[in-house]
């Protein structure tokens, strides 16, 4: 059995908060309150094993998000760095075995209540797949 990798990219672009004010909207993120959009995508293949994810987020201040991948929730314990006010970030976390499946998938980023007002910019999703491959040589002569 050969896998390969594959992703899809959330290009979810929110604010995510109590007050709409707390972050300026020069960038034009959305504000959405205590949840973001519900992003849906497809995997056209089997998932096999575990998968993870990357999230660029700006000005997180506390560590206890949510997200939820196909209703699944995951903290975010360990997710969001100590000191990200003003700042831009990225990290990735661990999708566990049989939580990705294929066909029509769901993601979600869901505050905890508490006063953290942040931006998410984008997600990049990523699993392997099963493929078949041939033995095809490169360096074969053709006749």
């Amino acid at each position: 059995m050969s896998l390969r990798a594959n992703f899809t990219t959330i290009y979810l672009r929110e604010h995510l908060g109590d007050d709409k004010n707390d972050i300026s909207d020069d960038l034009g993120f959305d504000f959405v309150g205590d949840q973001s959009t519900v992003f849906s995508f497809t995997i056209e293949k089997e998932p096999v094993g575990r998968g993870y994810f990357i999230i660029n987020a700006y000005d997180v201040q506390k560590k206890w998000h949510r997200f939820e991948i196909n209703g699944n929730p995951f903290r975010s314990a360990g997710l969001f760095p100590d000191g990200s006010k003003g700042k831009w970030f990225t990290n990735f976390a661990i999708i566990p075995e049989n939580v990705l499946h294929q066909g029509n998938n769901t993601f979600q980023v869901i505050r905890e209540p508490g006063g953290d007002n942040f931006l998410i910019n984008d997600i990049v999703i990523n699993w392997h797949e099963e493929v078949k491959t041939s033995r095809f040589n490169l360096f074969a002569r053709k006749e």
